[in-house]
């Protein structure tokens, strides 16, 4: 009951932060009723979409929201009561029942202030260095893949989408040659899980992924390509593989041997393929890399395994 804060407290804090604005006069007259203001109060600085989520669901009455969006000057926020989704609009500096054509069909149910942008205007200008524009940017916060809730900001005229997670951290391009690259999807694919079957790299895909099974024994495999979030395939093989711990595997030493991979195979660099796995009842996983039709076997260490 805490977090609901009144919609009056709220839309208070907001007039006092919009009034604070640069470029704003605190003594101009409020804009009468149904009139639209010349200038929006904005969103983006610190605190204030988590000040506008805090209104928005304080004036629904709920927190299980499907969807929220922003832009500079507004935010639409979706939520689920009973089994219907309903919309509410901050626009104009007020809050209101807003149109929607999004409907509840069991996507994830969360609480948007968990994921509620620190600073808006630094997510806005992180996601214009990735995707090269800022043009009617906006950001949406959903259900991206099996349940997982992502933050992504896309523009119009659209470009690729740019992801965060929920503590605002970017989802950035990653390069699975290197240290730091393998270090961050292997956390992203591994994610929660103390046993995996196998993780690897797919030559085809450029997807990191892992391979484990639940307490039901389905088996299911968790992918990472190198710009977006994980998601999940299930009714994966799992080839009777035994599980291991994945925090075993060590992303510098497998970046060394990725490096070698051309010196030791002939192959051209950054053609190939490797499996971390426990094959044949071995006690302890090794590192299959495949590479110009020959596969290499080390140790999590590093050190190649003589044929």
């Amino acid at each position: 009951m805490a977090r609901l804060l009144t919609g009056a407290v709220v839309l208070a804090a907001l007039v006092t932060l919009s009034a604070c604005e640069p470029g704003t006069d605190p003594s101009a007259p409020p804009s009468s009723p149904g009139v639209t203001a010349t200038a929006a109060p904005l969103v983006t600085g610190p605190g204030q979409a988590r000040d506008v989520l805090d209104a928005l669901v304080a004036a629904a009455g709920s927190a299980h929201a499907i969807k929220a969006e922003f832009g500079t000057d507004w935010a639409t926020l979706t939520v689920v009561i009973g089994d219907t989704a309903a919309t509410w609009a901050y626009r104009n500096g007020a809050v209101a029942a807003a149109e929607t054509d999004t409907a509840y069909v069991g996507q994830a149910i969360f609480d948007p202030r968990d994921y509620a942008p620190a600073n808006l205007a630094a997510l806005f200008q992180t996601a214009a260095q990735q995707s090269g524009s800022d043009k009617d940017q906006r950001l949406q916060i959903a259900e991206y893949s099996d349940g997982r809730v992502f933050l992504s900001v896309v523009t119009n005229p659209e470009s690729s989408p740019v992801f965060f997670r929920a503590d605002g951290s970017l989802i950035a391009p990653l390069d699975f040659t290197t240290a730091a690259g393998l270090a961050e999807g292997l956390a992203d694919v591994t994610a929660g899980l103390r046993e995996v079957l196998a993780v690897g790299l797919d030559g085809a895909s450029g997807a990191l992924y892992s391979l484990h099974r639940d307490a039901a024994g389905t088996v299911t495999r968790t992918v990472r390509l190198p710009g977006v979030p994980v998601h999940d395939a299930v009714g994966s093989a799992d080839a009777g593989l035994a599980a291991f711990d994945p925090a075993r595997i060590d992303a510098a030493a497998l970046a060394e041997l990725i490096a070698r991979l051309p010196a030791l195979t002939g192959a051209e660099p950054g053609q190939f393929s490797f499996a971390i796995d426990r094959r044949g009842g071995a006690w302890t996983p090794s590192v299959y890399l495949t590479a110009g039709g020959q596969t290499i076997k080390a140790t999590l260490a590093g050190a190649v395994v003589p044929a």
